[in-house]
């Protein structure tokens, strides 16, 4: 690694916008030709090369300035990528059972996989919230406990509830695009 990526990719850490720039500009065409051979479609390509950079700043305070930045990269995208495969087998299984290809038994099977599969994904967004406000919202949700009994029982105002609520929701909408 050359002393010049070692002080770009330090001042990325740091949350230098510039360097994320200079990075960007002389990673993403060849990023996009590795995506390419495995997605073929343009336009998806694009999206996954945008996606891996959005996580790269995203997780920008974690980046090793003495470690394989493109080997970090390309791992993303490899991740990105498998992800993109993942989503679509859900999306071509599914309207396979909604345009009734299966019989009965492959739709209960298939609903429950994707059941769970939900599920999951949204009980690890439940988990990603402030440790108050997953209670709160455990409580309303899971335990279908009134706002005045959650209020009552954590000492807050039936006010700070909605609230919490209110947030925990905008979170997992703006989540489920990921699902």
């Amino acid at each position: 690694m050359s002393k010049e990526e070692f002080q770009l990719l330090t001042l990325l850490r740091d949350g230098d916008e510039n360097a994320f720039h200079i990075l960007y500009n002389k990673y993403a065409k060849q990023l996009f030709y590795f995506i390419n051979r495995s997605v073929k479609e343009s336009d998806d390509s694009n999206d996954l090369l945008q996606a891996v950079f959005i996580k790269i700043w995203e997780t920008r305070s974690c980046i090793d300035p003495e470690g394989s930045f493109s080997g970090y990269l390309y791992t993303i995208a490899k991740n990105m990528i498998c992800n993109y495969y993942k989503k679509k087998i859900v999306v071509q299984a599914y309207r396979a059972f909604v345009t009734d290809e299966h019989t009965e038994e492959d739709n209960s099977v298939f609903s429950s996989l994707v059941y769970k599969e939900l599920s999951e994904k949204i009980n690890s967004e439940i988990n990603k919230l402030p440790k108050k406000r997953r209670q709160i919202f455990i409580m309303s949700r899971r335990l279908n406990m009134s706002y005045k009994e959650i209020a009552i029982q954590l000492d807050i105002s039936e006010n700070t509830v909605d609230t919490q609520i209110r947030k925990a929701l905008q979170f997992l909408r703006n989540k489920r695009e990921e699902f």
